[in-house]
């Protein structure tokens, strides 16, 4: 297929207008959720200042956990995960979907002994927090949310 000139500016054209929009929540904000995989943690940035640090459980396995950029979009303070058990996830921060197009969220469990395991990979893929530390987290986000209309991006690496 041979295009012409003025075909081939349009899709050039088409290609730089949906990559400028489709790209523009790439850029990093300066207030958001971080998480160090290699390390475990996740940090709260505020103004690019870190006001908070937990320990976390990712993925166990490598890519369970997905890299990038992201932004909640969905919350509660409880739910239920039929894919797992009937699991109660609490301070729930939905941020993606699997390949099995199950959430992967930012989430405490409701028994404590899972917490013993945190700051060591061992989630399907979700983000594990502590309790208490998810209670703090929620909070912020439901601040954030209400300061700027939006959810808050969450950065994982």
């Amino acid at each position: 297929m041979i295009l012409n000139k003025k075909t081939f500016l349009f899709f050039l054209f088409l290609l730089f207008f949906s990559a400028k929009v489709f790209c523009q929540d790439l850029q990093l904000e300066s207030s958001r959720i971080e998480v160090d995989l290699t390390n475990q943690k996740l940090y709260v940035l505020k103004e690019n200042l870190r006001v908070f640090e937990f320990l976390i459980s990712s993925g166990q396995y490598p890519g369970s956990t997905p890299k990038g950029i992201f932004r909640v979009f969905s919350m509660g303070k409880k739910s239920i995960s039929p894919n797992y058990n009937n699991a109660v996830l609490l301070n729930y921060l939905a941020f993606t979907y699997s390949k099995k197009n199950y959430p992967i969220a930012i989430h405490a469990l409701n028994y404590s002994s899972y917490e013993k395991k945190l700051g060591h990979p061992a989630s399907h893929g979700c983000v594990r927090v502590s309790r208490k530390d998810s209670k703090t987290l929620f909070s912020w986000v439901i601040n954030y949310k209400k300061s700027n209309n939006q959810y808050p991006q969450i950065y994982i690496y």
